[in-house]
């Protein structure tokens, strides 16, 4: 499970450490490692009037072989996301998922920025507690899917 889903999905600490270390062995040394600065972002109080917003998180490859980002899509139709790499933005995509053919590499001790955006104007925001995310799918063998999220508390 860990190896399809993410050592993320393993709620007990004891089990998540011990089967991260087995991963880590049978992956070996030359291993892409994706890795965010910060995975969580809460924008506090905004208002549906504020339009779209978003937030940009970084991303790096520690690992010693190209980061291969498979594929990256949001949790709502109001979300949006797309990657930087070097001066190359892909496109925004949502919860469709970026197309099958579509990929970027990360080299090695190379940083990327993903951007996560929210139109509070969509009729998928109402007033309240606000939480969306994108998932990122990688070649990472111990973290093929990373989440990021985004929270903010939406007045009218």
């Amino acid at each position: 499970m860990a190896k399809k889903f993410s050592l993320d999905t393993i709620w007990d600490a004891q089990i998540k450490t011990a089967i991260e270390k087995r991963l880590i062995i049978e992956a070996g040394d030359k291993r892409p490692q994706i890795s965010f600065d910060a995975t969580v972002f809460n924008f506090g109080q905004v208002s549906k009037k504020q339009g779209k917003i978003s937030e940009t998180f970084r991303l790096s490859n520690k690992g010693d072989s190209p980061l291969i980002i498979r594929s990256l899509k949001t949790s709502c139709p109001c979300a949006s996301v797309s990657l930087k790499v070097n001066k190359t933005k892909s496109p925004f995509f949502g919860p469709e998922g970026s197309p099958r053919d579509w990929q970027a590499e990360i080299k090695p001790q190379q940083t990327a920025e993903l951007e996560l955006m929210v139109d509070l104007d969509s009729v998928y925001v109402r007033p309240g507690k606000l939480i969306r995310d994108a998932s990122v799918i990688s070649n990472d063998p111990i973290y093929p899917e990373t989440i990021v999220k985004v929270e903010a508390e939406v007045l009218e």
